[in-house]
């Protein structure tokens, strides 16, 4: 592995996602909107990841890996974030890819 992006998301569930905007677009209008900032977050991440040789991963709560595949395609390595506050998570995200290799790790949140 050389250089790793890896994308934060939560999966767009209906009340779980973009809980803050819940008052002013109502709980599926915001799960809507997570998903569309997911996707393109992705789908620009990809284009440039590929243009300039860097590896794409997206770390995920909130569904298991097929669900995400399901959404995001099979052609996108998702991990599990697992438990514990958001530092935690970023945390061991860096420690896991770094231990697997990773020479540089850059971390974006949707």
């Amino acid at each position: 592995m050389k250089d790793l992006l890896i994308i934060f998301t939560k999966y767009p569930k209906s009340g779980k996602a973009k809980t803050r905007l819940i008052d002013s677009l109502g709980e599926g209008g915001a799960a809507v909107l997570s998903r569309r900032m997911t996707e393109d977050t992705v789908k620009t991440a990809q284009v440039a990841c590929s243009q300039i040789g860097v590896d794409l991963e997206i770390h995920y709560t909130g569904a298991d890996e097929s669900e995400m595949h399901a959404w995001l395609g099979d052609g996108i390595t998702c991990k599990d974030q697992g438990a514990g506050d958001l530092g935690k998570r970023m945390e061991r995200a860096f420690r896991w890819t770094l231990e697997e290799g990773a020479k540089r790790v850059v971390i974006i949140g949707t």
